[in-house]
């Protein structure tokens, strides 16, 4: 079972200039789970906060077994690694960002905005 969506992001930089990103976002059941469950969008929320963010981001429903990674609007990796429940953020410049978190093979992501 998966639930896909389509996702239009647009933004406009410090400089004025304008970027629109289209993005598929599908979610897949693991094949060894049980073939009746359904998953719901429900399942893949993930929450942080501030949003917009100064210096870190916090997790609010953390997991150890995590990773994450910090992509740019453009797609550019700006970080990734293992899952902290705080996460520094006050290298990256001012932007939108999407914070992209995988857990048990599932990907999750969410928007963020810098300042």
């Amino acid at each position: 079972m998966s639930i896909s969506f389509a996702v239009v992001v647009a933004a406009i930089d410090l400089g004025g200039m304008t970027f629109t990103e289209n993005f598929t976002i599908s979610i897949f059941n693991d094949p060894s789970d049980d073939p009746e469950e359904v998953l719901s969008l429900s399942d893949a929320r993930f929450e942080f906060y501030p949003n917009p963010a100064g210096d870190q981001i916090q997790e609010s429903d953390f997991h150890s077994d995590a990773t994450n990674s910090i992509v740019a609007i453009d797609g550019r990796a700006m970080s990734s690694g293992e899952l902290q429940q705080i996460q520094d953020v006050s290298k990256l410049p001012p932007g939108l960002y999407f914070l992209k978190v995988t857990l048990d093979g599932n990907e999750f992501m969410k928007k963020f905005i810098k300042q």
